[in-house]
This record gives C-alpha cells, structure tokens and sequence, in this order.
C-alpha cells in the first residue's frame, strides 16, 4: 500500500485556493483490499489536511468505481474531471474533502 501526500497549487477546477494537500498515489494490494487500510489512511490524510486547514485533493479513474465509492463515503465531493493524467486517455475524477 502506497500513500503519499503533499502541499500543491489546487488543480483545476479548484483553483480559486491556493493550496491543498493532495494524494498523488494510493493503492492497496488486491489480496489485502476491504480490509479497512485505505480508509484508515485516507482518514489519516484528512486529519492532516484538517489540522493544517487545507482542503485535501485526489484524482480517481473514472473507470474506478470501488475507489469513487470509498472516497465518497469518506467525505468526498465530486467537483469536476480532468484530462490527461493517463497513457490510456481514461478521464479522471477531481474529488476534494474539505472538512472542517
């Protein structure tokens, strides 16, 4: 499993802020998903995010139904899509938590 979050620019269509935490990678291995470990660090992120009052910013495959799911229960909005992030030209979900 793989988490790395840090401060950037907000991405499009976001970028009336100007800084956000974004996670760049998370996957989790196929053997060890439903286990709770991306919630669990999806929710550590967020916690970060909150305590440096930042919104927190990923993008999600379009294709990627089971993580769209994870990160809408986890507090996520759907706040656009974007192009160009993948070789394959699969469009990709802009989704930003920004709890108090």
């Amino acid at each position: 499993m793989v988490l790395l979050h840090k401060r950037v620019e907000m991405p499009r269509p976001l970028a009336g802020s100007k800084l956000a935490i974004y996670i760049d990678k998370l996957a989790t291995r196929p053997d060890l998903r439903g286990e709770g470990l991306g919630s669990a660090l999806v929710t550590h992120a967020a916690a970060v995010a909150r305590r440096q009052q930042l919104p927190l910013v990923l993008h999600v495959r379009e294709s990627n139904v089971r993580a769209f799911a994870l990160y809408r229960r986890l507090g996520f909005d759907h706040v656009g899509s974007q192009g160009g992030l993948y070789t394959n030209g699969e469009r990709a979900r802009v989704m930003v938590n920004e709890a108090p």
